[in-house]
């Protein structure tokens, strides 16, 4: 992460951590619907199973990498605001500015 002001580094660690939650619910939002096709006999108990393991090792290992690492949270935080993870407007001018040309590098704006 680059140098920023503390109030800057407090602000990007607030929205790792709420778009942290966010993908963390989406995803397990999805896993809720793996269970609820299971639940439909949509899928038998070894496609679940796969879906359960999947979410385990890939989908929440990944976010979880994401999110935790302080060398890169102002990145996780550009991703999540160029994906709409997290709306634009809930960045500060100040901190908005700074990540300007890297959510525009993710392919926001």
């Amino acid at each position: 992460m680059q140098e920023y002001s503390k109030n800057i580094k407090r602000e990007i660690r607030r929205l790792a951590e709420k778009a942290y939650k966010i993908e963390l619910e989406n995803a397990l939002s999805d896993l809720q619907d793996k269970f609820s096709n299971w639940n439909d006999q949509k899928i038998d108990v070894f496609q679940l199973d796969h879906e359960i393991y999947l979410y385990h090792v890939k989908t929440s290992r990944a976010i979880f990498k994401k999110y935790n690492n302080d060398g890169q949270l102002d990145m996780a935080v550009a991703s999540a605001a160029a994906r709409g993870v997290l709306e634009i407007e809930e960045l500060s001018d100040e901190l908005h500015e700074a990540l300007k040309p890297v959510i525009k590098r993710f392919g926001g704006f």
